[in-house]
């Protein structure tokens, strides 16, 4: 598979897509905007008489929906938060393994680098698969030139692939031990490594398989959606003419808090909003196929003559 560069990922433009996510909440804003603007029409204007109310309840409730809305999206943005940290190790993890491969397992065995390449791409597949897998994409799509051929077809009987993945490098890992490779105390470190990618992966499943109930969704929206239809009706006497600019402001404001917290509830989705899991997958392949490519990298020699640092302090004299 040839290197995807970090600089080849599309570039997503939030900016742009903040409005269009608003698409749900707008009808509602407009709404309530609207029937602000014939309220006052009617009150101001053709001089008729517009039932009111006061505007006391209104200041609770808004209290209350704004408080509620904070805890529901504060809620939603710690599980955004939470894949983007496990996202992060992932990628430590992986810069780590790569590494450790390349250093820790050692032997004079011409095969040797085969071997380390074979490890170390399969790990990228690994990075590519997983991201497909919490998106809901093809697991194997973009893996089929990473890995052997015989272990594609074996994958494609895997219900979770990204799992089967780890057990095959868990498995080289098994023969480069058994031929002697890999020293006891290696083998701790490589499988710990392993191990915090499958920890790395239960976690971001677990934020995957657990939606937030809809009821609690359903609750939100619809109080919302009565207390900016019926805001016109408690600042009208207040408000007067500024009465459709300020429900539409309050409307924007509360809607898009709304619609705001569905949007980061799923953080591993393809939309804008979403985490960029194509960038970090690409960021993945490009690090390590960088460690792969170690030509040129001066070996460290024992006999390499190191300066001598001599530092006196008015106390103690030379000490370094």
């Amino acid at each position: 598979m040839t290197p995807l560069p970090i600089s080849n990922v599309p570039p997503i433009d939030r900016n742009q897509d903040f409005t269009s996510k608003l698409r749900h909440a707008w009808p509602r804003i407009l709404l309530a905007t609207t029937i602000a603007l014939v309220i006052s029409y009617i009150r101001y204007d053709a001089q008729w008489k517009v039932p009111t109310i006061s505007p006391v309840p209104f200041t609770i409730l808004g209290v209350a929906i704004s408080i509620f809305l904070g805890f529901r999206n504060n809620a939603a943005y710690n599980r955004f938060w939470e894949a983007r940290t496990l996202w992060g190790t992932h990628i430590n993890s992986s810069r780590s393994f790569a590494r450790q491969v390349m250093t820790l397992v050692v032997s004079e065995d011409k095969s040797l680098r085969a071997f380390q390449e074979d490890v170390i791409m399969a790990t990228i597949a690994y990075a590519h698969s997983f991201k497909n897998h919490l998106q809901g994409d093809d697991p194997l799509d973009g893996t089929e030139k990473l890995m052997l051929a015989q272990e594609i077809e074996w994958l494609k009987t895997q219900d979770n692939v990204p799992v089967a993945i780890l057990h095959i490098i868990g498995r080289r890992l098994q023969f480069a031990r058994d031929a002697g490779w890999i020293a006891g105390s290696a083998t701790i470190v490589l499988e710990g490594t392993l191990t915090e990618l499958t920890t790395v992966q239960g976690g971001c499943e677990r934020i995957k398989n657990t939606p937030v109930p809809y009821t609690y969704t359903l609750l939100s929206r619809t109080i919302v959606t009565f207390f900016c239809l019926l805001l016109p009706f408690g600042i009208l006497n207040d408000a007067t003419w500024l009465t459709p600019i300020v429900t539409f402001l309050v409307s924007y404001a509360f809607c898009g808090l709304d619609a705001l917290g569905d949007e980061i509830t799923e953080p591993f989705g393809h939309g804008p909003t979403d985490l960029p899991l194509e960038r970090y997958s690409a960021t993945i392949e490009t690090n390590l196929r960088q460690i792969l490519s170690d030509k040129g990298l001066p070996e460290f020699r024992a006999s390499h003559e190191r300066p001598v640092i001599s530092r006196e302090h008015e106390l103690f004299g030379t000490y370094f």
